[in-house]
């Protein structure tokens, strides 16, 4: 049922003063649960949320501070579980969302565009 009026809102936490011009650069929903969302930011923090909550669930920072290009929900063969895949120019991660411990970390010689 659509409506034409806001239903809810979702709060980005900002941790600092330098935060405040930080932007949703990805945004992936989960398409199993259908109420998981991965945000990524200009400032290279991922975020999980829970669409029936305001607050992230989890917050992950890539420690490059580039934007996060791109967020992938992922469901493997041999596990129940799925991962997310975030990309910035500098790296690839995969790690599971539960726990928000990587993965696999894949660090490239040139920029990713």
């Amino acid at each position: 049922m659509r409506k034409k009026t806001s239903v809810g809102r979702i709060n980005i936490p900002t941790v600092s003063s330098e935060d405040y011009s930080q932007e949703v650069t990805s945004l992936q929903f989960d398409e199993d649960q259908g109420y998981f969302m991965a945000v990524g930011t200009s400032t290279g923090k991922i975020s999980i949320y829970d669409l029936r909550m305001s607050s992230p669930l989890r917050d992950k920072d890539h420690m490059y501070g580039s934007p996060i290009l791109n967020i992938k929900w992922h469901q493997t063969l041999n596990s129940t579980e799925p991962k997310l895949i975030t990309a910035d120019k500098h790296i690839v991660r995969i790690w599971d969302p539960n726990t928000v411990s990587f993965f696999l970390s894949i660090l490239f010689k040139c920029f990713l565009h």
